[in-house]
């Protein structure tokens, strides 16, 4: 009687035993799918991330490209360097500034300032009238009509300039009065050539330019040699 009840158990048990073969079929297929599935992902991902754009750090004796899948735990070793030539760089130092002689001597700066302070060295007389006084000695040394070459000889001409025997050559010519005989000396006469006359009348063969004093009075005449 037992011997039978075993046996019909043991029967009862076989479709069981079955349907969780099954079942044990069906969960490994399913887990393999899911792995398969993640592996894809993982592969779409890092495959997005496979060409990453380099960036560049430079020294003066080479170049470190490192590259962004360093963010995926890339080995150091994996750092590319490239060395990198300087042959065509040249650093050249600036070249010192060189402040240019002046053409005049500082007697003859000193001269042609005492000059047109003795003529013309009142505070309201213009830049432009001193620059003409100045101008006709410049052009006398120019000038055939007029003996001596250099400005010492053509001021100090006998019977010409009067400050030089009143004694007003000798006065202090201001900062004003230098700066109008430098840029005289620098740059030239501001009058023609043939301008060689200055004087309270008129001479030679024309006037060329007639200043009025207002406060002393006074008219200045600038004449010229020959044709104007």
């Amino acid at each position: 009687m037992c011997g039978k009840h075993l046996a019909k158990r043991k029967k009862n048990h076989a479709p069981l035993v079955a349907v969780l073969a099954i079942c044990a079929i069906v969960a490994v297929v399913i887990t393999e799918v899911i792995s398969c599935s993640q592996d894809a992902k993982a592969y779409e991902f890092y495959d997005s991330y496979s060409y990453p754009v380099a960036t560049s750090y430079v020294t003066p004796s080479k170049e470190i490209v490192v590259d962004h899948t360093a963010e995926f735990d890339v080995e150091a070793e994996d750092i590319e360097y490239v060395d990198v030539e300087f042959a065509d760089l040249v650093i050249s130092e600036p070249e010192p500034v060189v402040e240019s002689e002046p053409q005049y001597s500082e007697e003859d700066l000193d001269l042609l300032a005492r000059l047109m302070t003795a003529e013309m060295g009142s505070e309201w007389v213009s830049d432009e009238v001193q620059l003409y006084v100045s101008s006709v000695p410049l052009n006398r040394m120019k000038s055939d009509a007029f003996p001596g070459e250099t400005l010492y000889d053509v001021i100090y001409q006998e019977g010409q300039y009067s400050p030089t025997w009143t004694g007003a050559i000798n006065n202090t010519p201001d900062e004003r009065t230098i700066e109008n005989a430098k840029k005289l000396l620098t740059e030239g006469s501001v009058l023609p050539e043939n301008v060689v006359f200055q004087a309270n009348f008129k001479q030679g063969d024309g006037v060329y330019y007639e200043y009025y004093d207002e406060i002393l009075g006074t008219t200045t005449y600038f004449c010229y040699l020959g044709n104007s």
